[in-house]
């Protein structure tokens, strides 16, 4: 099967998967409520009502009711027509004072979501006499308040196994990222020795495990958020395949396979530089890298038998790398916003560049600590060169994508700091142009000293720090993002 078209066949299975599950993933939030926030109903209460942004599922009792007195009440009957107004019915006496109200919900995506507000509840209209005379406070009355704070402090089900599954997520991002990121540096920019493309194998290999290990963690902790904190659900195969028959499980199944099939496809073989089509010479006339030289210096060869990643007997690991890439469609906000095609376009474009940018600069820090190691610091240089044609490319798919999914997900600029997902986005921009700046910096600066002449050794030292430095700062990106999948946007 050629390269082409093993990605053409892995491409169109997983966009059908999307297609089938994106009208079912959601992120949940509390519209408004009957009793409203903040109001005030006389007594007797029997309903609360509760309308959600998108259709959910209750989990556990889906709605608790903390009373007056501090006592705990569950709904006897929780019922709704059409999944998103839900109406819990309490057949025990409410009784009067500051009534709070939890919810726990959880929508297509499998990720819970958990709420908590609150609302007075007068006395009956016959004893708003007997009320109204003041009382000396009690003991009855401290436990009350205390009961309530503890209410509405309380920890979701399942809130260890949600981070348990957020640190899987974040290993699995930065596996994925990393390896799909360093085959395409192997295969588009890395000229060398065969030893260093089996060393760019090696660590695309590793990154490959590590994404199936991140993977396998977020499974374990998503199925025991999916039985709402109960730990026995990972002894229980049907817990595993009602988590896998969810969107999310969809999207973590992929990632286990592969990761798996990253670690198991990658070859070691490697084709002479020179033959075949050198996708950054091409790009090279179109892309300004501010070095002189042009085409000439980045089509260098950097040994006097350059080899490249022979990319006909690495088939398999680009269709891994293409399931991985689609993946995180699957996943998170972006799933859930917008057209469902343009949406699962935009986020393919931002992980695409993302992994090309991240990745190639984390391969790019390996290979030169590689050939410092050696003692063969010379070209390094070039090859930086030849990598920022390509990261200048992708730089601009992770901006553009980047902002359209913002724009899709978030309701106004405002969010970016109202809200705890949109400060997360701050986090992540923030961090990005730290990197970018750093990029820049190389790429304008850094490397037109050295292949000018002038003091080569202090700006090769100056180049392996800020790539080092790129390269961590741009990991952090990752874990940012991994928390941004499961982090509710309002």
């Amino acid at each position: 099967m050629s390269l082409i078209r093993a990605l053409a066949v892995s491409a169109g299975v997983v966009l059908i998967l999307f297609m089938s599950t994106a009208t079912a993933l959601a992120h949940v939030d509390l519209d408004h409520s009957t009793p409203a926030l903040g109001s005030t109903v006389d007594a007797p209460l029997r309903t609360v009502q509760l309308v959600f942004t998108e259709p959910a599922a209750p989990v556990e009792t889906g709605v608790e009711l903390l009373d007056g007195s501090g006592s705990v009440h569950v709904p006897v009957r929780l019922k709704s027509i059409d999944g998103t107004m839900w109406e819990a019915e309490f057949d025990s006496p409410i009784d009067p004072g500051t009534v709070a109200v939890r919810w726990t919900m959880r929508a297509g995506d499998a990720h819970p979501r958990s709420g908590t507000f609150t609302f007075e509840l007068a006395p009956a209209a016959l004893d708003h006499a007997a009320s109204s005379s003041p009382s000396a406070p009690d003991d009855s009355t401290a436990d009350a308040g205390e009961a309530l704070v503890t209410f509405l402090d309380a920890a979701a089900p399942g809130r260890g196994a949600a981070r348990l599954a957020t640190v899987g997520r974040a290993l699995a991002m930065v596996g994925a990222v990393l390896g799909v990121g360093g085959l395409a540096f192997a295969a588009l920019v890395l000229r060398g020795e065969p030893n260093e493309v089996r060393r760019a194998v090696f660590w695309i290999r590793r990154f490959g495990v590590i994404t199936a290990v991140g993977a396998g963690v977020e499974l374990l902790g998503q199925t025991v958020v999916d039985a709402s904190g109960n730990w026995i659900a990972i002894m229980d195969p049907f817990a595993f395949a009602g988590t896998l028959a969810t969107g999310v499980g969809l999207a973590i199944a992929i990632r286990l396979v592969g990761g798996m099939a990253l670690t198991a496809t990658s070859r070691l073989t490697s084709a002479t530089a020179s033959s075949g089509p050198d996708v950054v010479a091409m790009l090279a006339d179109r892309v300004p890298t501010s070095v002189s030289g042009g085409v000439a210096t980045v089509t260098k060869i950097q040994a006097p038998h350059a080899v490249r990643l022979d990319g006909s007997d690495s088939v398999w690991a680009f269709v891994a790398a293409t399931g991985l890439v689609l993946s995180f469609a699957l996943d998170g906000h972006t799933a859930t916003a917008g057209h469902p095609l343009v949406t699962m376009v935009a986020n393919t474009a931002h992980v695409v560049g993302a992994s090309i940018w991240a990745g190639g600069v984390v391969m790019l820090a390996l290979i030169a600590a590689y050939r410092h190691r050696r003692g063969v610091e010379p070209d390094v240089p070039v090859l930086a060169v030849r990598f920022s044609v390509v990261a200048s490319v992708a730089v601009v798919a992770v901006g553009a994508a980047g902002l359209l999914l913002t724009w899709t997900i978030l309701d106004g600029v405002t969010e970016l700091w109202t809200t705890g997902w949109g400060r997360l986005v701050s986090l992540k921009l923030g961090i990005v142009a730290l990197a970018g700046w750093l990029g820049y910096h190389n790429h304008h600066t850094v490397i037109p000293r050295y292949l000018s002449g002038e003091d080569r050794p202090a700006a090769y030292a100056a180049l392996k720090r800020s790539v080092t430095l790129e390269a961590v700062i741009l990991t952090a990106v990752i874990v940012v993002t991994a928390l941004l999948v499961a982090a509710s946007s309002s």
